[in-house]
């Protein structure tokens, strides 16, 4: 079967898993040839039936650093991944099931060999915080690909790998963004205004990271303990005006990610650590770690404070663990490992 592969198809192979180090072969060649032997392209067909996910399960020698690529099984590659997508467009449930398990051990299996480019990820990532902060809504797929100078599937994969990598988050089975923390894209118990931007925030701490972006006076509109009495939070001059609360964080720093959703909807802003004692026995809910609203405006200004900077960049697990300490974050509640 002949499937034709677009320019702009071969592009975006070439630029998220092209790089100078893989050598494929169709079959073993003499240590003369290049003074070493490569892996053969049978080898990579007994890899498909294995988890390429896991560490150790790619046989040593398949790929070498000869600085080349075949063209041919380049196009091979593009074909075969477009042909599991045609698939999907014409199968039942079932079928569709299936291929969707493939195709994403596929896209695993060659983004492990060949990198995805995560310096564009970064790039993208920076867009979408820009576009949120200025107009107060998200771009779509294509408005990102149009500041990107990139194509929508290319932007749709560095989505895919922004969210697999906890930087933000899709809607389920799309590539439609959901949360961009701080950012919320849907209504929040968190609005917060700055001279004529307005957005909606995550939690507490996503709040005061926004008023952390704007960089002047603002009001974070919620409600205390996430209840019926309003509360109205101001930054101004560069502090939190009123002091006198705390916020609740629910879930220890390293399993935030376990389900981000459920962590934000219940980091909230209380009066008291007695207010929080007396919410967490009436909802069920186990008592987190409560913090001074003074310390969690410091943590929101270090975590979100860059953001909008054009070199945004991923937090590493140490990188998170600096910030959590520079703020006095320090007990097992924090840790990272």
């Amino acid at each position: 079967m002949v499937i034709a592969v677009t320019n702009e198809e071969k592009a975006f192979f070439k630029k998220n898993f092209y790089k100078q180090k893989n050598g494929v072969h169709l079959q073993p060649r003499p240590k003369e040839s290049f003074g070493q032997r490569d892996g053969a392209i049978a080898q990579l067909v007994e890899q498909r039936t294995e988890n390429p996910c896991v560490a150790g399960s790619i046989p040593a020698g398949t790929t070498k650093s000869l600085q080349i690529i075949s063209e041919g099984f380049f196009v091979a590659v593009v074909a075969d991944y477009k042909h599991i997508y045609q698939k999907l467009e014409t199968s039942d449930s079932e079928g569709r099931k299936d291929l969707t398990a493939l195709k994403d051990q596929y896209i695993c299996y060659y983004q492990k060999t060949f990198g995805m480019n995560e310096a564009f990820q970064n790039k993208v990532r920076y867009h979408i915080n820009r576009y949120i902060f200025d107009f107060g809504l998200a771009p779509t797929n294509q408005e990102l690909a149009d500041i990107t100078h990139s194509t929508q599937i290319e932007i749709e994969d560095a989505l895919q790998a922004l969210a697999d990598n906890h930087a933000l988050v899709l809607h389920p089975g799309t590539r439609k963004l959901w949360v961009v923390h701080p950012f919320a894209l849907d209504p929040t118990l968190f609005w917060v205004t700055s001279g004529n931007k307005q957005w909606w925030g995550n939690c507490s701490w996503c709040a005061l990271g926004i008023a952390s972006l704007a960089n002047d006076d603002t009001k974070i509109f919620t409600k205390l303990n996430g209840e019926e009495h309003p509360l109205v939070i101001e930054v101004r001059g560069g502090k939190v005006v009123d002091q006198n609360y705390v916020v609740h964080f629910p879930i220890p720093a390293k399993r935030t990610w376990d389900n981000v959703i459920h962590f934000c909807a219940n980091t909230l802003t209380f009066k008291s650590e007695a207010d929080v004692e007396d919410w967490c026995k009436r909802h069920g809910t186990a008592k987190g770690e409560i913090v001074p609203i003074a310390r969690v405006w410091e943590l929101a200004r270090l975590w979100y404070g860059y953001y909008l900077q054009p070199d945004w960049k991923r937090k590493t697990p140490e990188f998170a663990q600096e910030i959590f300490t520079k703020v006095g974050l320090v007990s097992d509640f924090w840790q990272m490992s």
